[in-house]
Protein backbone atom coordinates (compact mmCIF):
# COMPACT_ATOMS: atom_id res chain seq x y z
CA UNK A 1 0.00 0.00 0.00
CA UNK A 2 1.67 3.07 -0.77
CA UNK A 3 1.37 6.53 0.35
CA UNK A 4 -1.26 7.65 -2.20
CA UNK A 5 -3.78 4.54 -1.35
CA UNK A 6 -3.05 5.57 2.39
CA UNK A 7 -3.83 9.22 1.65
CA UNK A 8 -7.21 8.47 -0.59
CA UNK A 9 -8.13 5.88 2.85
CA UNK A 10 -8.09 8.13 5.21
CA UNK A 11 -9.65 10.68 3.28
CA UNK A 12 -12.48 8.35 2.95
CA UNK A 13 -12.16 8.00 6.82
CA UNK A 14 -12.62 11.01 7.37
CA UNK A 15 -15.91 11.44 5.38
CA UNK A 16 -17.18 8.41 6.32
CA UNK A 17 -20.85 8.43 7.94
CA UNK A 18 -22.71 5.63 9.66
CA UNK A 19 -25.80 3.72 7.49
CA UNK A 20 -27.46 3.74 11.44
CA UNK A 21 -26.99 4.26 14.87
CA UNK A 22 -27.53 0.19 16.04
CA UNK A 23 -27.62 1.83 19.86
CA UNK A 24 -26.67 4.70 21.97
CA UNK A 25 -24.85 2.01 24.29
CA UNK A 26 -24.81 -1.44 25.11
CA UNK A 27 -23.27 -3.40 27.86
CA UNK A 28 -20.05 -5.84 27.55
CA UNK A 29 -21.93 -8.95 26.91
CA UNK A 30 -23.63 -7.45 23.74
CA UNK A 31 -19.89 -5.86 22.41
CA UNK A 32 -18.53 -9.39 22.88
CA UNK A 33 -21.52 -10.90 20.69
CA UNK A 34 -20.95 -7.93 18.06
CA UNK A 35 -17.18 -8.35 17.79
CA UNK A 36 -17.00 -5.30 19.55
CA UNK A 37 -15.10 -6.84 22.92
CA UNK A 38 -12.88 -7.22 22.44
CA UNK A 39 -12.45 -5.22 18.71
CA UNK A 40 -11.54 -7.55 15.68
CA UNK A 41 -9.53 -4.54 14.69
CA UNK A 42 -8.49 -0.89 16.28
CA UNK A 43 -8.14 1.32 13.48
CA UNK A 44 -5.58 4.79 14.73
CA UNK A 45 -4.39 7.94 12.85
CA UNK A 46 -1.86 9.98 14.65
CA UNK A 47 0.09 12.98 13.60
CA UNK A 48 3.06 14.32 14.47
CA UNK A 49 2.85 17.64 16.54
CA UNK A 50 3.34 21.00 15.05
CA UNK A 51 7.07 21.64 15.15
CA UNK A 52 8.20 18.30 16.33
CA UNK A 53 10.12 15.17 14.24
CA UNK A 54 13.68 13.77 14.44
CA UNK A 55 14.64 10.56 15.00
CA UNK A 56 12.24 8.13 14.78
CA UNK A 57 11.76 7.58 18.97
CA UNK A 58 11.51 11.07 19.14
CA UNK A 59 8.48 11.22 16.73
CA UNK A 60 7.57 8.57 18.30
CA UNK A 61 6.91 10.36 21.46
CA UNK A 62 5.10 13.45 19.64
CA UNK A 63 2.43 11.58 18.01
CA UNK A 64 -1.17 12.72 18.39
CA UNK A 65 -4.13 10.38 18.12
CA UNK A 66 -6.78 12.10 15.89
CA UNK A 67 -9.20 9.55 15.82
CA UNK A 68 -9.38 5.36 16.70
CA UNK A 69 -11.95 3.29 15.43
CA UNK A 70 -12.89 0.17 16.85
CA UNK A 71 -14.16 -2.45 13.92
CA UNK A 72 -16.71 -5.15 14.88
CA UNK A 73 -18.41 -8.30 13.11
CA UNK A 74 -18.99 -7.35 9.37
CA UNK A 75 -22.13 -8.55 7.74
CA UNK A 76 -22.06 -8.59 4.09
CA UNK A 77 -25.78 -7.37 3.59
CA UNK A 78 -26.15 -4.65 6.10
CA UNK A 79 -22.36 -3.37 6.96
CA UNK A 80 -19.80 -2.91 9.33
CA UNK A 81 -20.25 -2.82 12.87
CA UNK A 82 -18.11 0.14 14.51
CA UNK A 83 -17.49 2.61 17.49
CA UNK A 84 -15.49 5.24 17.90
CA UNK A 85 -13.45 5.06 21.07
CA UNK A 86 -14.44 6.28 23.87
CA UNK A 87 -17.91 6.66 22.63
CA UNK A 88 -20.91 4.55 23.47
CA UNK A 89 -22.35 4.94 20.75
CA UNK A 90 -23.05 1.26 17.90
CA UNK A 91 -22.88 2.30 14.39
CA UNK A 92 -23.12 0.44 11.11
CA UNK A 93 -21.04 1.43 8.49
CA UNK A 94 -21.93 0.28 4.89
CA UNK A 95 -20.39 -2.60 3.27
CA UNK A 96 -18.96 -0.45 0.45
CA UNK A 97 -16.30 0.67 3.15
CA UNK A 98 -14.67 -2.38 3.33
CA UNK A 99 -13.32 -1.02 0.06
CA UNK A 100 -10.69 1.16 2.27
CA UNK A 101 -11.50 0.14 5.39
CA UNK A 102 -9.92 -2.88 6.56
CA UNK A 103 -12.46 -5.51 8.82
CA UNK A 104 -10.16 -7.96 10.44
CA UNK A 105 -6.08 -7.87 10.45
CA UNK A 106 -5.98 -10.40 7.72
CA UNK A 107 -8.20 -7.88 5.42
CA UNK A 108 -5.67 -5.47 6.00
CA UNK A 109 -2.45 -7.70 5.45
CA UNK A 110 -4.37 -9.37 2.37
CA UNK A 111 -5.97 -6.07 0.77
CA UNK A 112 -4.24 -3.33 2.13
CA UNK A 113 -0.32 -3.94 3.67
CA UNK A 114 0.54 -5.63 0.06
CA UNK A 115 2.16 -9.01 -1.21
CA UNK A 116 4.45 -10.65 1.68
CA UNK A 117 4.06 -7.40 3.77
CA UNK A 118 2.93 -7.41 7.22
CA UNK A 119 3.06 -3.81 8.60
CA UNK A 120 0.71 -2.90 11.54
CA UNK A 121 2.32 0.67 11.37
CA UNK A 122 2.14 2.65 7.79
CA UNK A 123 3.48 6.17 7.94
CA UNK A 124 2.80 8.83 5.51
CA UNK A 125 4.94 11.19 3.70
CA UNK A 126 2.89 14.49 5.97
CA UNK A 127 3.81 13.01 9.64
CA UNK A 128 0.61 11.27 9.49
CA UNK A 129 1.03 7.62 10.98
CA UNK A 130 -2.08 4.80 10.47
CA UNK A 131 -1.68 1.86 13.12
CA UNK A 132 -3.62 -1.12 12.58
CA UNK A 133 -3.72 -3.51 15.53
CA UNK A 134 -5.44 -6.98 16.29
CA UNK A 135 -7.77 -7.78 18.76
CA UNK A 136 -6.02 -9.93 21.38
CA UNK A 137 -7.83 -12.96 19.59
CA UNK A 138 -5.63 -12.34 16.03
CA UNK A 139 -2.55 -11.46 18.21
CA UNK A 140 -0.17 -14.04 17.19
Amino acid sequence: MDSEDIQRALSELSNLEASAIIAESVGEAELAALGLAPPRAILSVFSEREGEGGAEAAAEASLVKLAELRVGALDAEKGLLAQVAGDPVLYRIPVEATEFLPASLEAFRNRFAGAGSAPERLPLDDGVVTDFLPSAEESP
